[in-house]
């Protein structure tokens, strides 16, 4: 007899289960709206029969509003401390998936904010920036946390960043020409060359804009990272952004998830469930390698201007005109990394643009990497990324396909 697939079975039995009404209280305005949603329906089409509130056309349902409602669970986003408090005397499961609120008492699935914070700083390192800033919002718990492991990860190698917070919101009281013309005032007191962790991408392209008001050279001058990887922000306007891309279609399944265990009588975890950062993407906007050493900038040049060429150490050292004793040394101390772990990262970055072009097979690729081979490409790659080049491109596309974007990720 042909094999049934387990999918249609599966929901068939959902299709007999009780019904659970869930509500979704949280604003069309928020970030990732579209991710984080079709990330809870995909959980709720494959593993429960869920009936969904909301607000009608609003789309702006309050945690506040909702505690005379007779339903099963709620997912809400909590703004403050007073949504906190409401979701905490309801009397069905209620689950959150920002970190605006700092310790909100509900179980909450969220980005893992400590771990994009420190890969910032590891990427601007890595460029040879040595001195760093960050640009974050006031008053909100995940900029806050991103901060602080940005500062953190920056203190291990005795560096320290200098940082401006701005409003979380633009107003009559806190107009955007305002908090450019303060943005501009920052950026002239900065030491340059300066590495810039902003906390999202929209604040990311403004700080871009600032350095355009401000007649500063980025990356030249000001390299910046953004967080969320949004389309919009990182991609159309000059320079485009390089950012830490998020898997928000994750966390929307993860709360869902989350939610129908504490439904089914489940106990609630005692920490935050976190989502790690799938990786930097790097654009222009840190598209340079700041270097102070004369021999390790010579090798570096060289590395830029050949990386299509099949060459190793051997070739650096020739360009840097040192021994390679003292290559390796003088690397370590202005990159923290060897010529080789150098060389590699800047196959790999080179290789990661391409996977994203349409039509370009993985030989050419591995080829205009400067590659020996195809087998080479895949093990170096795979070592690096900790999956293959066809599984990053699949993942790539898919989150291309589900493009959207969001002005200040949460």
């Amino acid at each position: 007899m042909p094999k049934h697939s387990d999918r249609p079975r599966l929901q068939k039995d959902i299709s007999k289960s009780v019904p659970r009404r869930v509500a979704l209280a949280f604003p069309i305005r928020l970030a990732h709206l579209h991710h984080i949603v079709r990330g809870v329906l995909e959980y709720a089409q494959h593993h429960g029969n869920w009936i969904f509130t909301t607000s009608g056309e609003a789309h702006d349902l309050s945690v506040r509003t909702i505690k005379r409602w007779r339903g099963d669970g709620v997912i809400t986003v909590l703004d403050n401390e007073a949504d906190a408090r409401a979701a905490r005397r309801l009397s069905v499961p209620v689950v959150t998936f920002v970190g605006v609120v700092p310790r909100p008492g509900i179980p909450r699935v969220m980005m893992d904010q400590f771990a994009i914070g420190r890969l910032a700083a590891e990427h601007l390192m890595s460029r040879g920036f040595r001195n760093f800033a960050f640009y974050g919002v006031k008053e909100m718990s995940y900029s806050d946390d991103r901060e602080k492991a940005f500062v953190g990860r920056l203190e291990e190698r005795t560096f320290s960043a200098r940082h401006y917070l701005s409003p979380n919101a633009f107003d009559r009281k806190h107009p955007w020409d305002d908090e450019m013309d303060a943005l501009c005032r920052w950026i002239k007191k900065l030491p340059m060359p300066v590495g810039i962790f902003a906390s999202n991408d929209g604040r990311a392209r403004m700080l871009a804009d600032a350095c355009k008001i401000d007649g500063r050279r980025v990356p030249q001058e000001i390299g910046i990272i953004g967080v969320d990887n949004s389309q919009i922000d990182c991609e159309f306007g000059s320079p485009k952004l390089t950012s830490i891309a998020c898997e928000w279609h994750r966390v929307g399944f993860q709360t869902a998830k989350l939610l129908d265990h504490l439904m089914q009588g489940g106990r609630a975890p005692e920490h935050d469930e976190l989502i790690p950062p799938t990786g930097v993407i790097p654009r222009e906007s840190t598209d340079v390698t700041i270097v102070d050493h004369p021999a390790v900038a010579r090798a570096v040049s060289y590395t830029r201007e050949h990386l299509n060429d099949s060459f190793g150490v051997k070739a650096m050292v020739a360009a840097a005109g040192v021994s390679r004793r003292y290559l390796e040394t003088s690397f370590a101390r202005s990159l923290g990394r060897t010529p080789s772990q150098y060389l590699a990262e800047m196959r790999i970055e080179k290789a990661k643009q391409l996977l994203d072009r349409r039509g370009m097979t993985l030989s050419r690729i591995a080829s205009e990497c400067g590659f020996s081979d195809l087998r080479h490409f895949r093990r170096m790659f795979s070592r690096m990324e900790k999956v293959s080049p066809r599984q990053y491109r699949m993942r790539e596309r898919a989150a291309s396909r589900q493009s959207g974007d969001a002005a200040v990720p949460q």
